[in-house]
């Protein structure tokens, strides 16, 4: 299973994994250990393995349900920044993105 990352507001990487954000909490030589992102916020233990392109473990221990709409429309507004960010102009942009991901405008105010 190919791994999903999205970029944070600051250019990190993020993982998304089962509908859930995970952050980079600890890198060895061959893993990467991650931390729900909301941790903080929900004081959940979500966390996750990788190593490579493979999930080594996911615990799933969320004490918050997924949110696939909102990782989509994180993804959306990524590419629409990048897109931006090299000089398109950014109102068609989001038009075309909006339009090619069936999103509503309440989806970007999240």
């Amino acid at each position: 299973m190919a791994l999903n990352f999205i970029k944070s507001s600051k250019g990190k990487n993020l993982l998304s994994l089962n509908g859930f954000i995970y952050t980079s909490d600890k890198v060895s030589e061959d893993r990467i250990y991650w931390k729900c992102e909301n941790l903080k916020k929900n004081s959940g233990k979500g966390r996750a393995i990788t190593s490579g392109e493979t999930v080594i473990k996911e615990n799933n221990l969320h004490n918050h349900s997924g949110d696939a709409a909102g990782i989509e429309a994180r993804i959306v507004y990524g590419s629409m920044k990048q897109e931006a960010e090299t000089g398109r102009d950014p109102c068609k942009i989001y038009g075309r993105k909006r339009q090619e991901a069936n999103l509503t405008k309440t989806s970007f105010s999240s």
